[in-house]
């Protein structure tokens, strides 16, 4: 599965769904939003019977994650975060046939959604959506209710000039683990700063999300380019997480690397680290879980990259038990 953005300049997003080996997709769902209420169509259903005005949405797919089993036919949902240029969105999909279940939409004079991720947040029963957002000025944390439009918990960044998240948040992560009922702890990582291109993490806790910590990563000398939840690999009844370091971005140096995994259980516990080096800090980088490539039933990472010099990319993969190389791949 793969998400992307057209190449075309004012066409729709989309994401797509492909098997092991094969280059055409399986099914697609596109961002293309019918005006005036915005409901979304599915590029695999019937075309609409009419032709009436369209915006599209060209940064659809900015996250994606995979849900439990929810509708029972076997195959996880897909969410999927989004932003148009008025609001911000998360979406539920199939992941059997990408058609919509369920959505959410920040309200017009509010942030973008950078990055959704969903929970039961408040022990209620019910499910959540936790939306990491970017906005002016500073990031914030939304949670907002599945069916609803407006969040019943939210905290804001820090807006002075040593104030975390204050060019954005672009994860936010629920900690299950770590959590209390209607108490619960989310992980967020910040847009990098300006200038320095630095970003960091914080851990918020308690049931405003007031109580702001530090997590034992990155060291001192790195940065964080992203956090993924990858499958529960030590086994302790939660996922766990990939943490991806580096020494600088957006430069024209070589760079180093670290891939860290930690217990989603205790944060402070690595189960392996691997390092790496890429030729160009300019490379978009981006880490995912990839199945399980080396056949031994753990679910193994992937590194993803972009290279700036020559556009093409390339994929790393390591395994998920032990944080080995598996294997590169040119894309």
């Amino acid at each position: 599965m793969v998400g992307r953005r057209s190449g075309e300049a004012g066409s729709p997003g989309r994401i797509s769904v492909f098997e092991h080996g094969s280059k055409e997709p399986i099914a697609e769902f596109e961002a293309r939003f019918r005006l005036p209420d915005a409901t979304l169509r599915s590029a695999v259903g019937p075309p609409p019977t009419s032709r009436p005005s369209y915006a599209v949405d060209v940064a659809f797919g900015g996250s994606i994650a995979q849900l439990e089993d929810r509708d029972g036919d076997g195959v996880r949902e897909l969410l999927v975060s989004s932003q148009a240029g008025w609001h911000g969105s998360a979406y539920v999909l199939s992941g059997l046939t990408l058609s919509l279940r369920s959505s959410v939409v920040v309200t017009p004079n509010d942030a973008t959604v950078s990055d959704a991720s969903i929970g039961d947040l408040n022990s209620d029963g019910k499910m959540e959506f936790l939306l990491a957002l970017h906005g002016d000025p500073g990031g914030a944390v939304a949670v907002v209710g599945e069916g609803e439009s407006r969040e019943f918990l939210r905290w804001d960044a820090p807006t002075g000039t040593d104030g975390f998240g204050r060019e954005g948040l672009r994860r936010a992560l629920w900690l299950p683990a770590l959590s209390r009922p209607n108490s619960p702890t989310v992980l967020v990582v910040e847009v990098p700063e300006l200038g320095t291109q630095r970003a960091g993490c914080r851990v918020l806790s308690d049931a405003k999300l007031s109580s702001t910590h530090t997590p034992p990563f990155p060291s001192a000398e790195r940065t964080v380019c992203d956090v993924v939840p990858i499958d529960d690999l030590d086994r302790d009844g939660v996922e766990d997480l990939v943490v991806l370091e580096s020494s600088r971005v957006r430069t024209s140096e070589p760079v180093d690397g670290v891939l860290r995994v930690v217990s989603g259980g205790d944060l402070g516990r690595v189960l392996w680290m691997a390092n790496f080096e890429a030729e160009d800090g300019g490379d978009a980088w981006v880490v995912t879980p990839v199945g399980d490539v080396d056949g031994d039933s753990t679910t193994d990472v992937g590194l993803l990259r972009r290279r700036v010099r020559d556009g093409h990319s390339a994929a790393t993969v390591f395994s998920g038990r032990s944080g080995r190389l598996v294997g590169e791949f040119t894309l």
